[in-house]
């Protein structure tokens, strides 16, 4: 029979079918009998189930958003989860360098300073090449290294030099003024005199010297003749400078050099283009007692007695000492401040200007103080530590340890030049602020001057920078993210480390970390802290190698002896100093006078040319509007773009403090113009 034309008899009301359109028709929830009758009951609410599709109708397709555009960050290649870092890439780059013993030589240990007898020449002078300077109560300190002839090593100089004279240029009057009268008196040479010692003696200035002179006149002062008879007057930098009120007096219309800074005034009387060697005479030794952390220490009273010596007279600079720096910090959320959590340096001894050896074959010394994280270290990283470190690991408890430690270890090594990556203004704020909290003792061995007492503006805003500067002073600071590091690494865009290692060091691979994830996961444990070591040291590596491999010291060297300026200031890249100071030379050589420099406290007025008659009122001259900025236009540009861009001459700027050439009338001073 074909079962297909019987009819369907109803389901048995036994049956799976009929329990289940009963259930469907009463919507009836039966549980498992198997479901265990202990368990807990969750809040109404408290658990979410997605809603079941009892119609069994397809839903509605799901609408995609449409891919926001990449943004830096989302575009860039994702890092691995930090759980899973692979530590090979930096521990291959720390095994192949050429480290030597954690010990350091014989004649960079110790604090002691050296007998002047194995410094001076067979004649009796000294020769010292000098890196930089500081200036201290009218004295110039200059800083440099001279050769001790019994070890054959050169070592660190502190010279202080006494006497230099500030010279002030008085220029006479035709006729003598009474208050704001002009007399018929005309002024003759000694009457200037008089007034000028007058003024010495209120001013309690003992010892100083007037005599006249002739010089030349080629600004913006229409009074000032082309060439003239001054009264040229010397007196020590120790006494105070003359103030604004003495400026013009009844024999003399002019005064010039009375803010000049003492080592402008020293480097263009001495004719000093930038670092070099000095022949230093009647050098007095034994006088000087603990003023720097240099190896030795010299007075000069007589600073005639110094004279610059040529390359082709003395030879090339001595080699310098580098200490590369890296630090790891962590954020103390109860004070809301960053702590140094570990310190790397690595330390290249003898490095010639002119050597050219690549960067991995130079021998180096390493150390690498750490604290734990939380407590204490992970169990067993101290023998961890102990199979797989190459240079010096140290384990400390506390900050205030860490901080002793490497104030140890600049004052054994004295390093001429600090090299780091964002060390300026970063790192080396964050080093100095933890020194002053900690109270550290010693705390001067950051630099070679020896302090007592912090500057006044340190922790000041605005005044951080200068103070920084004045503390490091005797070691040279090269910061690779700073402008003058970034004028040498065209290359890059951001000027990450990363970014720096991958384009000018290549075959090696520097990993980005995320410090605070670090420090919270795959850090925790005894390989993975000591991981955590080892990229803290590839860094100083990397940052040292960077840069030896550009160049940086050399190249910055000939900028300042181009300039005569300070090796200093050019390791900061300020162009617009070293443009100033080749002005500065040739305008002594040719015997001309500088303007003084002018200190801006406000806004300068608006003077009666700068206002135009409208319709009988009187109003300001229309200010220039600011550079037209146009939105980016997000997309890929397949063609060259060009970019023109002008350091800093905003036309406002130009106009309110006048110093635009086009604004100054020379009708009456053409001829008075250097040619």
């Amino acid at each position: 029979m074909d079962d297909e034309n019987l009819p369907l008899d109803d389901p048995a009301p036994s049956s799976p079918i009929a329990k289940a359109v009963e259930r469907k028709a009463n919507n009836i929830k039966v549980e498992d009998e198997d479901e265990d009758d202990g368990m807990e009951v969750a809040q109404a609410g408290g658990i979410t189930t997605a809603s079941v599709n009892m119609s069994g109708t397809r839903p509605p397709p799901k609408i995609k958003k449409s891919e926001a555009y990449p943004s830096p960050a989302s575009s860039s290649p994702t890092r691995p989860p930090t759980s899973q870092v692979d530590a090979s890439a930096w521990n291959d780059v720390t095994s192949r360098l050429n480290v030597m013993s954690s010990t350091p030589p014989t004649e960079t240990m110790g604090f002691g300073k050296i007998d002047y007898q194995d410094a001076i020449e067979a004649d009796g002078s000294l020769r010292m090449f000098w890196t930089d300077y500081t200036e201290v109560n009218g004295s110039l300190c200059l800083f440099g290294k001279v050769l001790n002839k019994k070890t054959g090593s050169h070592v660190s100089c502190f010279i202080k030099v006494d006497n230099v004279l500030r010279k002030l240029f008085f220029l006479p009057r035709q006729y003598r003024t009474s208050g704001t009268r002009v007399t018929t008196e005309e002024i003759e040479m000694k009457d200037v005199y008089e007034e000028v010692d007058g003024l010495m003696g209120r001013m309690k200035v003992g010892m100083h010297k007037i005599k006249p002179c002739t010089r030349k006149y080629a600004f913006e002062l229409p009074d000032v003749p082309k060439e003239g008879e001054y009264l040229k007057l010397l007196y020590p930098y120790s006494k105070p400078q003359v103030q604004p009120e003495h400026l013009t007096g009844s024999t003399y219309s002019h005064v010039f050099g009375t803010n000049t800074p003492l080592f402008e005034q020293f480097v263009l009387w001495k004719n000093i283009m930038g670092p070099c060697w000095l022949s230093i005479e009647d050098a007095e030794f034994g006088v000087v007692h603990n003023a720097s952390h240099c190896k030795l220490e010299v007075l000069v009273s007589k600073p005639a007695s110094i004279t610059p010596l040529s390359e082709s007279e003395s030879g090339e600079a001595p080699p310098l000492t580098l200490m590369s720096i890296a630090l790891r910090t962590m954020l103390n959320v109860k004070d809301n401040k960053q702590e140094i959590l570990a310190i790397s340096a690595r330390i290249y001894q003898n490095i010639s200007l002119t050597d050219t050896t690549e960067p991995e074959k130079l021998p180096c010394r390493s150390f690498t103080i750490i604290r734990p994280i939380h407590s204490q270290f992970p169990i067993g990283f101290e023998g961890e530590v102990k199979s797989r470190a190459k240079g010096l690991v140290k384990l400390a408890k506390t900050e205030q340890e860490i901080l002793s430690f490497f104030l140890g270890q600049m004052s054994n090594v004295d390093p001429d030049v600090l090299v780091g990556h964002q060390l300026e203004g970063v790192d080396f704020s964050i080093l100095l602020s933890r020194l002053q909290a900690k109270k550290t003792a010693q705390w001067s061995r950051i630099g070679r001057f020896r302090r007592a007492e912090w500057p006044s503006s340190m922790g000041k805003m605005g005044g951080n920078f200068f103070a920084e500067r004045a503390l490091l002073s005797g070691r040279l600071l090269c910061d690779l993210a700073n402008d003058a590091g970034k004028s040498t690494m065209t290359k890059c865009t951001s000027w990450s480390l990363t970014e720096m290692c991958s384009i000018y060091l290549p075959g090696t691979t520097r990993l980005d970390l995320d410090n605070e994830a670090a420090l919270k996961s795959w850090a925790t444990t005894r390989n993975g802290l000591m991981d955590y070591v080892t990229h803290c040291e590839a860094d100083t590596f990397f940052i040292a190698a960077l840069a030896l491999k550009v160049q940086m010291l050399p190249l910055t060297k000939v900028l300042t002896n181009l300039a005569g300026n300070s090796w200093a200031r050019t390791l900061t890249g300020t162009r617009a100093e070293r443009n100033e100071y080749i002005l500065l030379h040739e305008f002594h050589r040719n015997k001309y006078i500088c303007p003084d420099k002018a200190t801006f406290k406000g806004k300068i007025k608006v003077e009666d040319e700068n206002m135009e008659e409208d319709s009988g009122e009187l109003k300001k001259k229309d200010k220039y509007k600011g550079g037209l900025v146009f939105e980016p236009e997000k997309g890929l540009y397949d063609k060259f773009v060009l970019v023109m861009d002008f350091n800093s001459l905003y036309p406002s700027i130009i106009q309110e403090y006048n110093i635009c050439f086009t604004t100054v009338d020379r009708t009456k001073l053409v001829s008075s113009f250097p040619q």
